[in-house]
């Protein structure tokens, strides 16, 4: 495990250094501009939406909430790529439905970076951007009402590949996103209470292990498979100080065949942009 670990880290600093080169290419042979997409570089956005959960190897039971959340995000255009690097946060607290009660809550911090390069231009305003993104996640939840596995994490960083659409429709400016994880290091803290099947403790295809910070040595390399992230988004650009956008992100990760964790968000978020406006549009 500590191996691929390493080839991952190895991997996640290859891929950073090349985005890195790529966009200092980009820098120096091609005048930087402004899309009419985006006017200014930093934005801070509020949100709210519902959150779901389900851990098959603690239960059937499924939870859901609404979720509250924070994004701060830094963008630099050129005429032909795109460099996006955002910090988010959200807090969920969640029933199961059987209570009247929030008996859990749920944290989740990520940050990513993308640099994604313009493929297609068709007829009209709309660019086809592409490229790749790397997501380093923390899910911390706790379930006050479970005396064994109140407490589960999850850390994950993932490498994704990321489409974005910038476009007019009827004069208005919008942006639509894909994204679909490809590969990334999953650990997930793991109990004894959990209902495994004998045949899997028997085969030792299950592993215990503490909570962050010795979470992540249990941490494996995974593909599409056993795990899986999609999300996808549509934002509306108002103004060059406003923009308002609905995102969805799903989940699912099945270290041992049968019992996944998964979960998903809905998200209505307002942007509000700032930082000196280019002169080049």
């Amino acid at each position: 495990m500590k191996k691929n670990m390493n080839k991952l880290l190895t991997a996640t600093a290859v891929i950073y250094l090349l985005m890195f080169s790529m966009n200092l290419y980009g820098q120096a042979s091609e005048p930087t501009t402004t899309a009419a997409w985006s006017d200014r570089p930093f934005s801070l956005g509020i949100n709210t939406g519902f959150s779901g959960f389900q851990n098959l190897k603690e239960s059937l039971i499924q939870y859901y909430g609404v979720t509250f959340g924070l994004e701060t995000e830094y963008q630099k255009r050129f005429s032909k790529s795109m460099l996006n690097t955002a910090l988010s946060f959200h807090f969920t607290p969640e029933t199961n439905g059987k209570s009247d009660q929030s008996d859990t809550q749920e944290k989740y911090l990520q940050f990513r970076t993308s640099c994604l390069f313009r493929v297609k231009e068709f007829s009209g305003s709309w660019k086809l951007f592409a490229g790749p993104e790397i997501s380093v996640s923390s899910l911390s939840r706790t379930n006050a009402l479970l005396l064994n596995n109140s407490d589960y994490e999850m850390f994950e960083i993932l490498l994704s590949a990321m489409f974005s659409a910038h476009g007019k429709i009827k004069n208005k400016h919008f942006r639509f996103d894909l994204g679909l994880g490809l590969l990334g290091f999953v650990a997930e803290s793991n109990s004894f209470a959990y209902p495994y099947p004998q045949s899997l403790l028997e085969n030792e295809e299950v592993e215990f292990g503490p909570g962050p910070p010795g979470l992540i040595k249990y941490g494996r390399v995974e593909a599409l498979g056993k795990y899986l992230e999609f999300k996808t988004g549509i934002t509306w650009k108002l103004n060059d100080r406003w923009h308002l956008g609905y995102f969805w992100n799903f989940t699912s990760y099945a270290r041992v065949k049968n019992y996944p964790v998964a979960f998903a968000t809905n998200l209505i978020q307002v942007n509000w942009l700032f930082g000196k406006k280019s002169s080049n549009q």
